[in-house]
C-alpha cells in the first residue's frame, strides 16, 4: 500500500511539472506516468513474460500494452479526451480476445468489461483526485487484473448479463449506473461513496443513500431543485409535492431539508441515483455497490 500511495505522489508531481510537455508526447506520458502506475499493480512492463507491448499480433492495428492473456491496454498522451477511444480500445479487445479494457491518459483511468458490457465504465479514476478514492480505485482495479491472471478461465458460452436473472458474483463490486435489479435478487451490503460506506438493507437505501452524501456534501441543496424524475414527477424537492406542486409525493424520505421521491424507486434505483449524481455535477462512476460475501450451507 505504501508503494502505491508513494508512486501515486510521484506521478502527481510529474503532472503538475511536466504538463505541457506530456500533453504534446504520448511515448512520455507513457514512459513517465502510465508505466510506474502498471508496475506498482503487478504489470511489470519491462518483463517480458508478463507484458507485450507494442502488440501486432492480435489483429491488423496495434496493442500498446497486451497484458498477460487478460487485458489490452491504450496509451494516450496526457489531457487527450478518453471518450474519443473508447471505439480504438473495443477494437483491441475484441481482435486480442482478452476480457479487460484499459484506457488512459495517465491521468485518468477506465476499465472496461467484455464480458459486460464495453459500453459502461466498470471502474474509473483520476490520480489527481483525493488519494483515498484513487487508492480504492487502483486496488479494485488491482485485484480484477490479479484475479483474471490466476484465473484464465476462457468466458462461458453466454458471458454473464448484468440485467439477468442470476445476481452479480456475490463477493463482487458493482458501478451504480449498471445496477438492475431483478425478480428475487438479493439488494447489496453497502453503498460505496467516494470517500467512506453506507449500510444497505434494501434496494431503495441505494438511492437514500446516495442522497444523504450528496446532501450531506453540499453538492446537493435548495438551490438543484426539483430534480425531475419524469415529465410530471420529481425525483427530490424542497416539498413533497412534484412539479406543478398541486399532487404530494406519496412515498418520500427525508434528507436533510429536502425530500426524496421513494415511490417504486427500487426497479430503477441505478437510474435514479444517477439523475441525483448528475444533478450534482458529480461522477456516477465514483459510486459502487458492493454484494455480501454468501454462507455456505
Amino acid at each position: 500500500m505504501q508503494e502505491l500511495i508513494e508512486t501515486i505522489e510521484i506521478i502527481r508531481k510529474r503532472i503538475k511539472k511536466h504538463k505541457g510537455s506530456l500533453a504534446r508526447n504520448e511515448a512520455m506520458t507513457r514512459y513517465a506516468l502510465i508505466d510506474p502506475l502498471l508496475k506498482v499493480l503487478g504489470w511489470d512492463v519491462s518483463d517480458p513474460d508478463i507484458v507485450t507491448p507494442e502488440d501486432r499480433e492480435s489483429g491488423t492495428g496495434r496493442i500498446d500494452y497486451t497484458m498477460g492473456k487478460s487485458v489490452a491496454v491504450e496509451a494516450k498522451k496526457l489531457d487527450e479526451r478518453l471518450d474519443k477511444h473508447v471505439e480504438q480500445l473495443m477494437s483491441s479487445v475484441k481482435s486480442s480476445k482478452v476480457r479487460y479494457g484499459i484506457l488512459t491518459n495517465g491521468a485518468r483511468w477506465r476499465m472496461y468489461d467484455s464480458w459486460e458490457s464495453m459500453s459502461g465504465v466498470k471502474i474509473e479514476f483520476d490520480v489527481m483526485a483525493p488519494m483515498g478514492v484513487v487508492i480504492r480505485k487502483a486496488a479494485s482495479l488491482h485485484r480484477l487484473v490479479v484475479e483474471e491472471r490466476y484465473h484464465q478461465a476462457s468466458p462461458p458460452r453466454h458471458a454473464p448479463e448484468l440485467n439477468g436473472n442470476e445476481p452479480p458474483n456475490p463477493a463482487s463490486s458493482l458501478s451504480i449506473q449498471n445496477i438492475k435489479p431483478t425478480k428475487g435478487m438479493s439488494p447489496p451490503a453497502e453503498l460505496v461513496c467516494p470517500d467512506g460506506t453506507i449500510p444497505i438493507q434494501s434496494w431503495v437505501d441505494i438511492l437514500v443513500g446516495v442522497a444523504t452524501w450528496l446532501v450531506k456534501k453540499n453538492y446537493l441543496n435548495e438551490s438543484h431543485c426539483p430534480v425531475p424524475r419524469g415529465p410530471k414527477n420529481v425525483l427530490l424537492n424542497r416539498y413533497p409535492v412534484h412539479q406543478d406542486s398541486s399532487k404530494k409525493i406519496r412515498a418520500y424520505k427525508e434528507v436533510g431539508s429536502l425530500y426524496l421521491n421513494t415511490e417504486g424507486a427500487a426497479q430503477n434505483v441505478g437510474g435514479y441515483s444517477v439523475k441525483l449524481i448528475k444533478a450534482a455535477k458529480q461522477n456516477p462512476a465514483d459510486f459502487l455497490v458492493r454484494f455480501a460475501e454468501s454462507k455456505e450451507t
